[in-house]
């Protein structure tokens, strides 16, 4: 009930109220609250263009006695709601915990695959047992790169950036009780559609931590989109219904289809509505144009992506971008198309990204947690593949205006072939490629001509002599470590 919602919270105005609200969001002993959302308040007679944080704190667990009455039923258990300005209190969160040393590292797994790639990362990271937390597809990130793309005016880039650094810290730190022995919280980003904007931020907050990049094909990410639009229609029409079909998902807290609006965006939308325009291909309305409306919002959207990997590759260099970029066709055991091989490879993706997301990258993964792993891959790549089981593959007009689209921007290789950089399954993988693509770029990279790159993808991730790819390597304080990216003063230190 909204009324009874905004009749139970507390809206703090005052930079003492702030104070106390940050030592008690830090407060060991005490539940963290869960990120509810970032808005405008139309009703704010003080100012209505400033912008909110609403956060839900869990009820206290009842006493004995109080769940001895009725067990429990006959006292409500309500969450406390609290309203605050987002400026001033991610200022001083930010401040608080840049002081922390820490040894837990955080994963942001960004996606170019409708959701594919963040649902078989997300789901293997947990299942198999390393201890390694996750925050799925967060609500808050959705609404923070809607404002983040909004035109200049509304809140400062550095402000953004401080507050983006402080509530990835904060979610963090409301799941160190599930961290376990790898010392790692993955965050899956809620779509392809948030990918160009909250990439650079996060790069900028984080640059000592880990960044996976997942892709398709254009061609079979608007498959898994149309897959996703016709899951969500049916079960619309069953809950609407009354429709007796199971429609709990684990993959949820709570549980339940209702729960999945409540904390995350439907991936049926963050898969096809653009956050920001695709400025660096001129003539996409025309390339746009002859594909159907779902067909276009899906490919748009894995081209902004996918462009947004291609301009940060470009500028290396100084941003400092090295992720992990994944090839989901490799993960899911295809084969006989160019970009995947004529080999299930899987096997091998699984162990290199497993490696990678947990920190375990100078020595392979326990049997026990890799069994965990493949097991887990299996029972989401069979969900993954029932979901697109009735969806038709493109007819040839609909695939040739897909790849026309990617054709128009000219640093995307199209359909089947891999991206710059794509990390090929083996024993000893990189996290660079070889510099010898020239052309079309339709091939995979030699392997005979990553030697060079693999060295220097080494020298990096053991700079000054420590390996960034085990946990706790940089768990200093942040105003400590030379390099860091602006934002949150020198945001990039771990949490936990």
């Amino acid at each position: 009930d909204p009324n009874e919602e905004g009749g139970h919270t507390e809206l703090l105005t005052k930079d003492a109220e702030y104070e106390s609200l940050a030592a008690e969001l830090l407060d060991k002993t005490k539940e963290t609250p869960v990120v509810v959302a970032i808005d405008q308040d139309p009703k704010d007679e003080r100012n209505s263009r400033e912008w909110y944080l609403w956060l839900a704190f869990p009820p206290p667990p009842p006493s004995e006695e109080l769940a001895a009455l009725d067990g429990g039923k006959s006292a409500k258990r309500k969450w406390r709601r609290v309203q605050v300005p987002l400026v001033p209190l991610t200022s001083i969160l930010a401040s608080k915990f840049e002081d922390v040393i820490t040894s837990t590292a955080l994963c942001f797994v960004a996606d170019a695959s409708a959701g594919l790639g963040t649902e078989i990362l997300g789901r293997v990271a947990v299942g198999c047992g390393a201890g390694a937390a996750l925050i799925r597809e967060p609500l808050w990130m959705s609404a923070f790169a809607s404002l983040a793309a909004s035109p200049p005016g509304n809140l400062p880039k550095s402000k953004l950036q401080t507050a983006l650094f402080a509530l990835c810290r904060l979610d963090a730190w409301r799941v160190r009780s599930d961290v376990g022995d790898c010392r790692t919280v993955v965050f899956t980003l809620p779509g392809q559609s948030c990918v160009p904007t909250l990439v650079p931020m996060l790069q900028t907050a984080f640059p000592h931590e880990r960044h996976v990049f997942a892709y398709d094909s254009c061609a079979e990410t608007v498959r898994r989109g149309i897959g996703l639009q016709r899951g969500r229609n049916k079960l619309r029409k069953l809950n609407s219904n009354g429709g007796a079909e199971d429609t709990t998902s684990s993959s949820y807290p709570g549980g339940s289809f209702l729960s999945e609006y409540l904390y995350s965006l439907p991936q049926s939308v963050t898969s096809s509505v653009p956050f920001t325009p695709l400025r660096t291909v001129s003539k996409i309305a025309d390339r746009l144009a002859p594909l159907p409306s779902l067909h276009a919002g899906v490919a748009e959207a894995w081209t902004g992506a996918v462009d947004r990997l291609l301009t940060m590759k470009a500028d290396e260099a100084d941003n400092g971008y090295l992720p992990f970029v994944c090839r989901t066709g490799f993960l899911m055991g295809r084969t006989g198309k160019l970009g995947d091989g004529t080999e299930d490879v899987s096997e091998l993706a699984l162990t290199n990204v497993l490696q990678y997301v947990t920190g375990t990258r100078s020595r392979p993964p326990k049997p026990e947690v890799l069994d965990a792993a493949r097991d887990a891959l299996r029972v989401v790549k069979d969900e993954c593949e029932n979901l697109v089981a009735d969806v038709p593959e493109l007819t040839g007009p609909e695939l040739k205006a897909v790849e026309d689209l990617a054709f128009e921007h000219k640093g995307i290789l199209i359909q089947d072939k891999t991206l710059m950089d794509t990390v090929l399954p083996r024993k000893e993988w990189s996290l660079k490629a070889a510099k010898k693509l020239t052309g079309c770029a339709c091939c995979a990279p030699e392997e005979e001509d990553d030697d060079e790159e693999e060295e220097a993808a080494a020298a990096r991730n053991t700079a000054g002599g420590v390996d960034m790819t085990v946990p706790g390597a940089f768990a200093t304080g942040l105003t400590q470590r030379a390099g860091a990216g602006g934002g949150a003063k020198k945001a990039g230190g771990r949490t936990g």
